[in-house]
């Protein structure tokens, strides 16, 4: 036992190591809710399982050599597979294992905390779950290894609903098919300014589950602490007011006999400095942050102004013991909001832990994870970001007419022309809806050519379309499009003249 206190009869300690060892290790290895699932999720066997495995997609290794305040040591994330082989049944076991390795200093009980508490943020945040420790155990100097044990964050357990999804993990494991971006996350993460303590409350919400005014105004005030952070070098703003008065004190400064020019420069610059100007309200050092990350990112979360104000007004109303009331529009209003702060938040972690907006887009397109779901993000733009969806421009009455001419938005067919606004055909979505309601012959061509068989034409499918005309639109799924055949035959070339 490890800070031990005596308290009527009781002892108290901070920390049980299992054996005995000195307070000095060089090793630590963590075993993590969702890491293992998150990491092994592509992971498949290639054909029976037998005596021996043969597998695709397994994860290998990823290691980052860390310098930083917590000390200089690696960080690495391990898989291990436990393999029984038996008569009538195999018993398979994935673990992925985080291990901390400083072979220069050695790590203390306080320092194993301190890292796993930041382990728990990052992994917190990238995988936007709640990640929690199960694990831990530490080797000595002697190479003697110790489970060692102190108070954590309890384990959330997982909603039955996403218990064997692996979509639902924010952070796309293919990113770090790029070994260098595990360095800089970890680097960057464990010499961040913001690690503590907003990205250690940011990861910490994911464990809230109280009451849901203080949810709301806990986001609120991480914002206000991290847009505090990143505008502490900006300049304050002129005050029209106080410049009058500072004008005033100029002209009064002047009659002053006593002092010469070099004095009432400097007197006047002063108070200039001092009465001239005033601080950047919440709200104006928002718009200057926000001012400075990806635009496109901005427009999917689609955090309008209106929406800030909104959260704003109601952390404020909190805050000054006002009552508050979760009824109406906030019923629907509030979580929804939430959400997209949270949302926002993560992407303001994800850039300080030298990730790419690029890498956030790719993040939270095609994922289940809750908190974006949850976040009513702009998918159109999304999928125009992601390249997901085909966009065409059509004008406002082809528009109009298309959204009176479509019933379902699923399975239609148009005709794409030349010089003018695609058309819809009615005739060939409801020959194509009525196919798919009718047996086929084993081997039966699925090439929608064969299916609708037109001259001169050739078909296209595509996954999502919008049709947008301004700043209206309309999205369809799995349409056909008629495309005209290109004439590809090249013209004859010309034979030169050649003189001799």
């Amino acid at each position: 036992m490890i800070n031990c206190e005596l308290n009527f009869g009781y002892i108290y300690a901070d920390y049980i190591l299992e054996g005995e060892a000195f307070n000095a290790f060089d090793f630590i290895e963590i075993e993590m809710t969702h890491i293992t699932a998150w990491f092994f999720q592509w992971e498949r066997i290639i054909g029976d399982v037998g005596q021996s495995i043969e597998w695709e997609y397994r994860p290998s290794k990823i290691s980052a050599n860390v310098t930083s305040p917590l000390g200089n040591f690696s960080l690495a994330i391990s898989p291990y597979t436990d393999f029984t082989a038996g008569a009538e049944r195999s018993e398979i076991l994935n673990t992925a294992l985080v291990s901390i390795e400083d072979s220069q200093s050695d790590l203390g009980v306080t320092d194993i905390r301190s890292i796993a508490t930041s382990l728990c943020t990052l992994f917190s945040i990238l995988l936007a779950l709640p990640v929690s420790v199960l694990k831990i155990r530490v080797r000595g100097k002697n190479g003697k290894w110790h489970s060692i044990y102190f108070p954590h964050y309890e384990k959330v357990e997982d909603d039955e609903r996403d218990r064997n999804d692996g979509m639902r993990y924010l952070l796309k494991l293919k990113i770090l098919d790029d070994k260098s971006k595990w360095q800089i996350i970890a680097q960057s993460f464990f010499n961040s300014g913001l690690r503590d303590p907003n990205w250690i409350r940011l990861s910490s919400m994911k464990r809230y589950q109280d009451f849901w005014e203080y949810k709301v105004a806990a986001y609120v005030f991480i914002l206000d602490s991290y847009v505090d952070f990143k505008t502490k070098s900006l300049q304050k703003k002129r005050s029209k007011s106080a410049t009058n008065r500072v004008d005033e004190f100029n002209k009064q400064l002047l009659t002053v006999s006593n002092l010469n020019v070099t004095q009432r420069s400097s007197i006047a610059e002063l108070a200039t400095k001092i009465f001239g100007s005033t601080d950047h309200s919440f709200a104006e050092r928002y718009q200057h942050v926000v001012s400075n990350v990806d635009k496109d990112v901005l427009k999917i979360i689609n955090l309008a102004n209106s929406d800030f104000a909104i959260l704003k007004k109601f952390r404020d109303d909190l805050a000054h013991g006002k009552s508050i009331s979760f009824g109406g529009a906030s019923a629907s209003i509030i979580p929804r909001l939430t959400e997209k702060l949270s949302l926002l938040l993560t992407y303001f972690a994800f850039l300080d832990f030298g990730l790419t907006s690029a890498d956030f887009i790719e993040c939270i397109s095609h994922t289940w994870n809750r908190m974006v779901l949850n976040s009513d993000i702009n998918h159109m733009h999304l999928s125009r970001m992601d390249k997901s969806a085909e966009f065409i421009p059509v004008s406002k009455s082809a528009l109009d007419q298309i959204k009176q001419q479509t019933k379902n938005r699923i399975f239609c067919c148009f005709y794409l022309n030349p010089d003018a606004d695609p058309t819809f055909s009615e005739y060939h979505t409801d020959l194509f809806n009525k196919q798919l309601n009718t047996q086929k012959p084993s081997g039966s061509s699925q090439d929608p050519n064969s299916i609708f068989q037109l001259k001169d034409r050739k078909v296209r499918t595509i996954g999502t379309l919008y049709f947008e005309s301004g700043e209206d639109h309309l999205e369809f799924h799995h349409v056909f499009l008629f495309e005209p055949i290109q004439d590809i035959r090249e013209p004859p070339v010309k034979e030169e003249l050649r003189s001799f």
